[in-house]
């Protein structure tokens, strides 16, 4: 993992990105812990968006939180409408759901001006 660490300081040094999108978790360190240990201030020297932002557990964090129950509600659908048409569940022509999430203006991210 640490050759992974030095990896993502490279880029980092090299894109110098205003904000990076991540899932966080990287084994058991996160990248907001990289970025720490590396001497950034977050948010005000590099942003970090959640792309699957849990409400409640990452209150301060900034990112998109999916319609969980919304997900779980479809997918149950889609699978039944494949069980009952033989459509495919995989391949060229199988079928998705691709919900909006919410956006949560967080901590992470620095505040835009209006």
């Amino acid at each position: 993992r640490n050759g992974h660490k030095q990896d993502f300081y490279r880029w980092l040094k090299q894109h110098k990105p205003d904000v990076i999108l991540t899932h966080d978790v990287i084994g058991k360190e996160t990248i907001s812990e990289w970025l720490e240990q590396e001497g950034y201030d977050i948010p005000n020297d590099i942003g970090i968006v959640k792309l699957e932002l849990v409400h409640g557990l990452e209150s301060t964090a900034s990112g998109v939180a999916p319609p969980y129950k919304q997900l779980g509600s479809w997918g149950v659908d889609l699978m039944v409408n494949q069980l009952y048409t033989s459509l495919p569940m995989t391949g060229p022509h199988q079928r998705g759901v691709y919900p909006h999430g919410q956006w949560h203006s967080g901590q992470t991210t620095r505040k835009q001006p209006s």
